[in-house]
């Protein structure tokens, strides 16, 4: 979330991804720009804000993309948030979106192996 206060002093935030019809924000807490004291405390405080101002707020972090479970989970409460249903978690269907995020993320820079 990158965040700006204009020469009014008022604070702009702007989520990494906003469904702002269904006032729902995804924050990705996975760079090195998240792991210091002083970033984890920016980042509540941000995260509150958003809260107090009526948005729902998901934080994904890099345990969401290395381990399918949880990207599932995180999927399934986006789903919910949104107003979209119910997300198909047979067993056939997990294994093609496992399939679907290995070949996503091998493109050049992307997860350690």
């Amino acid at each position: 979330m990158r965040c700006y206060v204009d020469e009014c002093g008022v604070t702009y935030y702007i989520p990494d991804l906003w469904w702002r019809y269904r006032n729902v924000v995804l924050e990705y807490f996975g760079g090195r720009d998240h792991t210091e004291l002083h970033d984890m405390v920016s980042d509540n405080l941000r995260r509150n804000d958003l809260l107090d101002n009526g948005q729902q707020v998901l934080v994904a972090v890099y345990e969401h993309l290395i381990n399918g479970a949880r990207m599932d989970h995180l999927a399934v409460q986006l789903s919910h948030q949104l107003g979209l249903g119910e997300i198909d978690m047979s067993r056939e269907v997990r294994e093609r979106r496992r399939e679907l995020r290995t070949r996503l993320l091998r493109w050049e820079g992307g997860l350690p192996k």
